[in-house]
């Protein structure tokens, strides 16, 4: 009897000795891959400078991603969760041997090879183990081998994490395709709304995604979606009818295929397209640290100006007139206000992914204002007498400039050749102070593309021959604004930083109020632009324009003390316009734009 009893302790304490040292290995051999994968960044979400989101900024790996509190997560949803991936998943150990057992027995019986015993531990130790070998380019292994060490590490993670944790890790990781990972990314995804604010019904959809994003994406099979939801529902006694999760399922279709959802964009901010702001989050990501970033955009003034170039595209659109730009500066602190990096209709074409605020384009006219500012601080003064008729410069480089109109004024001041932006004074000036000179005075204003087209421009440089960006005229433009003194543009706000109301003089003070006093009188343009034109009543806001040969670029940049406003309109693909549309589209716009700015909120 006592033999018997021995063998049974024997018999009984075998297993219970295996399985404590499997627990033991779970537990405590090193897996330093969970710490890795535990460490990977979320996405940051971008705000306007009033709190208001917008946009998500791809994490490190080129997902979309957030982190949320399982405990934030309604009822509904983990239960959504469970009925689709593991609906035993507080009774098994991370191997959930009951379906194991079915997968076995469906591959013997008909020799399908289906789904099963994929718990969420299983899967969430193969996104651990894709995650290192992504960074580290490891190789994979055998499948058998795959195999084993998924139920071994499902056990490892199960002996290390509460339940809870588990759960918590796995919803903030699972992929479901398209670069989304994590029910809150998904839930933004198709949903435009967080994971705790989902209903029933659009998380059980959701949940239908990650068995096979391709198969079952709700914005290219929602039907798929809707039969696995109905499946999964059934389970749990969700007794959804098939009409109203095809209801949803249409609304999140018509959401992602309609352009609301970007590469880069996530949010529908309200009046805002997304797709308008998505070269501005762009310059945000090197500060894509941060779970949140407080972006310097105005919403309202983005909404304002997408509508004002919109406009002037519509107004244009029987010359040819493509692509638009446009950027709005606060004056005080160079934060930049609202950005249009091109096509203001939120309609994707093949340039939608060009910044045109930041690309060389030529200028036309609108570097007079530094060249006039130059002279100025020279012994130049804004009567001093220039001469305004046909002239030849240069031996072996001939080159003869006219003014836009084709008109000659004989003996004119400065500030009439600035004000009605002259050509042959313009050169005349040029021609006398130099190249040299004038290089390196607009290098301290911040132009850097300008200044390396200049050497080849001739004395055309202060006539658009040499390039620059919307972005170095918008900078420059809004130091003449705040007096001389130069603020590089900025595009983040740190709320623990005062704002910036301090920089480096570029212009003397002098020059700087002739400038601007020349540019904002109505009383200097009377050569350059006829009596009846629009751009008078704007009496009192500085305003320069610029049109390309051909016009192929047509610009304006309009200040007042607070803002600069600049907008560029043209084709980048190089197609010339129809007819001569000239500069009072985009002076249109700025003028308009810095008018609404000025208005008190």
């Amino acid at each position: 009897m006592s033999l018997q009893v021995a063998w049974m302790e024997r018999l009984f304490l075998v297993p219970l000795t295996l399985t404590l040292c499997v627990f033991l290995g779970a537990r405590f051999t090193p897996y330093p891959e969970l710490r890795v994968f535990q460490q990977r960044p979320a996405s940051s979400v971008v705000t306007d400078r009033y709190g208001q989101e917008f946009a998500i900024l791809q994490t490190g790996d080129a997902g979309y991603r957030f982190d949320v509190s399982i405990d934030a997560l309604p009822e509904h949803v983990i239960e959504a969760v469970l009925a689709s991936e593991d609906r035993r998943y507080f009774l098994h150990p991370g191997i959930d041997p009951l379906a194991v057992l079915g997968r076995l027995h469906r591959r013997v019986r008909s020799g399908e090879v289906g789904y099963g015993g994929a718990t969420i531990a299983v899967q969430l130790s193969r996104l651990v183990r894709r995650s290192v070998r992504e960074r580290d380019d490891r190789p994979h292994g055998t499948v058998g081998v795959d195999r084993l060490r998924d139920a071994w590490d499902a056990l490892r993670l199960r002996a290390r994490l509460s339940p809870e944790t588990l759960l918590e890790l796995y919803v903030n990781h699972i992929p479901f395709g398209f670069s989304v990972e994590g029910i809150d990314a998904a839930a933004r995804f198709w949903f435009n709304t967080g994971a705790s604010d989902l209903d029933a019904r659009q998380a059980y959809l959701l949940m239908a995604i990650p068995r096979s994003p391709n198969r079952y994406a709700l914005h290219r099979t929602p039907e798929r979606a809707v039969e696995a939801a109905l499946r999964a529902a059934a389970m749990t006694g969700r007794g959804f009818s098939r009409i109203s999760l095809e209801y949803i399922a249409e609304q999140a279709r018509s959401r992602a295929s309609g352009g609301a959802v970007q590469r880069l964009l996530l949010i529908d901010a309200p009046d805002v397209s997304s797709l308008s702001l998505a070269h501005y989050v762009n310059r945000l990501t090197p500060l894509s640290e941060s779970s949140s970033i407080r972006s310097t955009v105005d919403l309202d003034a983005q909404a304002f100006l997408v509508s004002a170039v919109f406009d002037a595209m519509h107004d244009a659109r029987d010359n040819r007139i493509s692509d638009a730009a446009a950027l709005v500066v606060a004056n005080r602190t160079g934060e930049v206000l609202a950005y249009l990096g091109s096509n203001p209709d939120g309609t994707p074409h093949g340039r939608s992914y060009i910044d045109a605020v930041r690309i060389p384009r030529s200028p036309g006219s609108t570097v007079k204002p530094f060249l006039f500012a130059m002279a100025f601080e020279r012994g130049y003064t804004p009567d001093s007498t220039l001469l305004d008729e046909p002239t030849r410069f240069g031996d072996e480089r001939v080159f003869i400039p006219f003014n836009f109109n084709r008109q000659f004024n004989g003996i004119v001041t400065a500030a009439e050749a600035l004000g009605s932006s002259l050509n042959v004074p313009a050169v005349v000036l040029y021609d006398d102070l130099g190249e040299s000179l004038f290089s390196s005075y607009m290098q301290s204003l911040g132009f850097e593309i300008l200044i390396r087209e200049i050497p080849n421009a001739g004395l055309g440089a202060v006539l658009g021959a040499a390039r620059t960006s919307l972005e170095e005229l918008s900078t420059a433009y809004a130091s003449i604004a705040r007096g001389g003194v130069f603020l590089p543009l900025s595009f983040g706000l740190v709320e623990s930083r005062p704002l910036r109301v301090s920089g480096r003089r570029v212009v003397s003070e002098a020059a700087a109020g002739h400038v601007r006093e020349i540019l904002s009188s109505a009383s200097y343009r009377h050569l350059g632009f006829p009596a009846d034109s629009f751009i008078h009543e704007y009496d009192g806001i500085i305003l320069k324009t610029g049109t390309a040969s051909q016009f192929t670029d047509i610009l304006a940049i309009a200040a007042s003390d607070e803002h600069t406003v600049a907008v560029w309109m043209g084709n980048l693909d190089g197609q010339t316009v129809i007819g001569r549309p000239g500069s009072s589209l985009p002076a249109r716009v700025a003028l308009r734009t810095v008018d609404y700015l000025s208005v008190p909120d």
